[in-house]
């Protein structure tokens, strides 16, 4: 046995290519049967019997669900009401009528055999490429090509159909094609319409349900148009290779199932024979493919022996099982003699030919199920008499067989992206109902931009109408007078219809109602008529009728509300209304009572309201008083007539008292706050209000620093408080003495150390304070030395936390030093007595 390397997943072989087992959990096994053939000098029993059973119309899975929804909605669209009933829901409905259709004419047997074919053609054509192309081919497998071309028998149809209806138990087969039953649907759009159908009916359904109903159909149409598109998408690999030769590159059926669509009534006796041989044929070649349903939701996998359980009852699946054994008829000619003794001809004479008789009972038809006959829907399509809906695809095979036979097909699309999806052959026609013409598919070597430029246009010849169309003159809409066309403009009428580019040269037309429109006639005008709980947004300018209260009602801008039309009581009263930009007295109008309504007057608090004979007085006694308190000062003075009077605030030794606009702030000048942050051990300068704090000339300073430290992430504190003075003698700034700093997270003896004195002399074992670190002298040092950092007589003794207060650069500053690997957030405050 030749092994092939460009198979995947394990597959070694053409037999393991072929095997019906192969995809199915990780399984492989050896050797298949599905690929035999037959061939019969006549029809055999077995296959006369199909057709016997084709012709009856019983063999097939009845499409009662299918057909049934079609029943419901057709019947809702019947109802006397429907005049009663939102626009939007008739127009949903109509919507889902058009999409379960494309679902019907998509499980038509035609169109399964069709499909079927496609698929085994692809497969033959897979198989016959192995390992021939230079770029080897990746192959689908056979199941995979059924599950994905028969999906709508599967699963995703099924889902598809209870989203537009779930029967109630029991009402799938005995519904009325008139008369639309609420109680026959639990769930999907026609449960909700069902559930909603009184509100329906009246044409009161809120607007969120029509919308929701409306989202329902929309997303209805939008699933069954993608699941026909991939159904219909076959294809047999992956990759799928090539060679570049160039540089250049029955019973009623279970409601819960989908049933298969077949009226033998709409067919002659060929296509229903056509149907058997394809259904004979094609489970020869493919019942040895087990498929397989997993529920998405429930993770339940559904094993089927092959896909024609799903498409035939089990009788018509047992006759397909058997062996086709045609008995052949054994006869003999005998000539036939003039009175001359010349042969004038023959006559057949039968030596063998047994009587055979269906063993099938006569067919009867099941009174009121829907799925009988397909409902009465065609199954098979011929030119001119397309049973189909738009955006449907249709084939049609010249050899006069469903199965193929080596002809050209004709493709009816409704759209260009449609046309360019196909998977053509060359000289195949595409006729497009939205253009009304047609294309052949060029030679696909040579045409593959993926563009109409594949295809070539067909030619018609002009009848007698398009010829005068095309000689007529003259701009406007053409009209058809029998075979002569006209061209019309369409006019207005003046005060009532105004057309603008009438003779539609320079776009679109557009009509409308004229400025001012004058309504012809001595009739009546009917305006809206509606409940108060039916009016509309307010507009100025609307008027209806109000059906609670029997007036008409127009929405009046000025009060913004809708108000009755009452001519004597609006008469003088729409003339008041208030002036200014103060507190409104007039209120309404009362159209009820005819009364003009102003609001009153109160007093509150301190202002007191007065009415008089010819006046209304307001007054205030409002006064005002300082609340008393421990240490309080008044800040209220007294009221000088309407002039209320405070006292002022003086700021006074260190305390500031500045005017921000709707506030006053006090603060202590000799107070300070502030934050820093140092990141590592680096040393950072403080700042209060961006700036470093300094003694001016010949001032000096107690001053007392609080500094406390948090580590981010170890969340350490270090607290420090430094006490010192300094002054500017001059403008020379110094401290006086040294300072006097507590560490209160520090008990060991490291505590109290001077800073670094470069005219100090030290002995080995001093320590001192340089740049917030601790150095000790392990060598004497003289007066004048470098500084410790730069002195190898010195050593670190410590480099924690710090907080210092130093002369440096001739500038008073205080700094902060964190620790490695740290970051620290510090809190400052400083507290300066000062005198000059």
């Amino acid at each position: 046995m030749v092994e092939y390397t460009d198979f995947k997943a394990g597959l070694q072989n053409v037999n393991n290519y072929l095997d019906g087992k192969h995809h199915l959990n990780g399984q492989v096994s050896v050797g298949s049967d599905a690929a035999r053939l037959v061939a019969s000098a006549e029809y055999s029993f077995t296959m006369r019997e199909l057709m016997c059973s084709v012709l009856s119309g019983n063999g097939v899975k009845l499409p009662n669900l299918q057909v049934g929804l079609d029943i419901s909605i057709g019947a809702l669209l019947n109802l006397p009401e429907l005049p009663n009933i939102q626009q939007e829901i008739v127009d949903a409905l109509s919507q889902v009528q058009g999409a379960l259709g494309d679902f019907m004419d998509h499980t038509k047997i035609d169109e399964i055999i069709g499909r079927a074919n496609l698929i085994l053609a692809e497969a033959q054509q897979v198989v016959s490429l192995l390992n021939f192309c230079g770029k080897p081919i990746d192959p689908i497998a056979i199941p995979n090509m059924l599950e994905r071309s028969f999906g709508s028998f599967l699963g995703p149809g099924q889902r598809i159909m209870n989203s537009i209806g779930v029967f109630a138990p029991g009402r799938a087969c005995d519904l009325s094609r008139t008369d639309f039953d609420p109680s026959a649907f639990t769930g999907g759009l026609l449960g909700d319409i069902a559930a909603n159908i009184d509100d329906i009916k009246a044409g009161i359904l809120p607007l969120n349900k029509v919308q929701s109903l409306i989202s329902q159909a929309n997303a209805i149409r939008t699933e069954v148009t993608e699941l026909v598109a991939f159904e219909n998408n076959i294809t047999g690999s992956y990759s799928q290779g090539g060679s570049d030769f160039s540089n250049t590159q029955s019973d009623c059926n279970n409601p819960d199932r989908v049933g298969v669509m077949h009226n033998p009534t709409s067919g002659s006796i060929a296509d229903n024979a056509n149907v058997a041989n394809s259904l004979k044929s094609l489970y020869d070649n493919l019942a040895g493919y087990p498929v397989e349903y997993k529920d998405p939701d429930t993770g339940e996998v559904i094993p089927y022996a092959n896909i024609f359980e799903l498409l035939v009852e089990p009788e018509i699946l047992d006759i397909l099982k058997q062996d086709d054994e045609p008995l052949p008829t054994v006869s003999d000619q005998v000539p036939i003699y003039d009175y001359c003794g010349n042969i004038k001809g023959y006559r057949e004479v039968f030596e063998q030919r047994d009587q055979q008789v269906s063993n099938g009972a006569p067919a009867e038809a099941l009174p009121g199920n829907p799925g009988q006959d397909a409902g009465g829907y065609p199954t098979f399509a011929t030119p001119g008499t397309s049973s189909t809906v738009s955006n449907t695809t249709i084939v049609y095979e010249n050899s006069g067989s469903s199965s193929g036979g080596g002809g050209n097909s004709v493709y009816v699309v409704g759209s260009e992206t449609s046309q360019l999806n196909l998977q053509l052959n060359t000289n195949d026609i595409v006729v497009r109902t939205d253009l009304l013409a047609s294309f052949v598919r060029r030679d696909l070597n040579s045409f593959r931009s993926g563009t109409m430029n594949d295809f070539q246009s067909m030619a018609f010849i002009s009848g007698e109408f398009i010829n005068n169309l095309n000689n007529t003159t003259g701009n406007g809409i053409v009209v058809k007078d029998g075979d002569v066309a006209h061209t019309r403009q369409i006019f207005g009428t003046d005060r009532q219809v105004f057309v603008n580019n009438s003779s539609g040269t320079g776009g679109n037309f557009v009509i409308g109602l004229a400025n001012d429109t004058e309504i012809p006639g001595n009739g009546s005008l009917k305006v809206p008529a509606g409940s108060t709980l039916q009016r509309s947004a307010g507009a100025v300018g609307r008027i209806r009728y109000n059906l609670d209260s029997h007036t008409i009602e127009a929405w009046y801008g000025d009060i913004g509300q809708w108000r009755s039309i009452n001519s004597q009581s609006s008469v003088g009263l729409t003339a008041l209304k208030n002036i200014g930009d103060g507190a409104e007295v007039f209120a309404q109008n009362n159209l009820v009572t005819g009364e003009t309504e102003l609001r009153k007057i109160n007093g509150t608090a301190g202002v007191v309201v007065t009415q008089n004979d010819d006046d209304i007085t307001v007054s205030d006694s409002i006064t005002a008083s300082n609340l008393t308190g421990n240490n309080s000062v008044g800040v209220f003075n007294l009221r000088n007539d309407n002039d209320f009077q405070f006292k002022s605030l003086v700021a006074g030794g260190s305390i500031v008292v500045n005017d921000l606009g709707n506030t006053i702030e006090i603060t202590d000048a000799g107070l300070l706050k502030t934050t820093a942050t140092t990141d590592d051990n680096n040393t950072v300068q403080v700042l209060f209000n961006d700036n470093a704090p300094q003694p001016a000339q010949d001032e000096a300073w107690l001053f007392v620093i609080h500094a406390i430290g948090v580590a981010t992430t170890t969340k350490e504190v270090r607290s420090f408080k430094i006490e010192g003075t300094v002054q500017n003698v001059s403008g020379d700034i110094a401290l006086v003495g040294s300072t006097v700093k507590t560490d209160y997270q520090r008990t060991t003896s490291d505590i109290d150390y001077d800073t670094w004195n470069a005219s100090a002399e030290y002995t080995i074992g001093s320590i001192v304070e340089y740049e917030l670190n601790l150095y000790e002298v392990t060598e004497a040092v003289s007066p004048w030395e470098d500084h410790p950092l730069n002195n190898s007589k010195w050593q670190l003794h410590y480099s924690g936390w710090n907080v210092s207060a130093n002369i440096v650069n001739d500038q008073f500053q205080i700094r902060v030093k964190g620790e490695s690997n740290k970051t620290v957030n510090w809190r400052l405050k400083l507290d300066i007595l000062d005198i000059i």
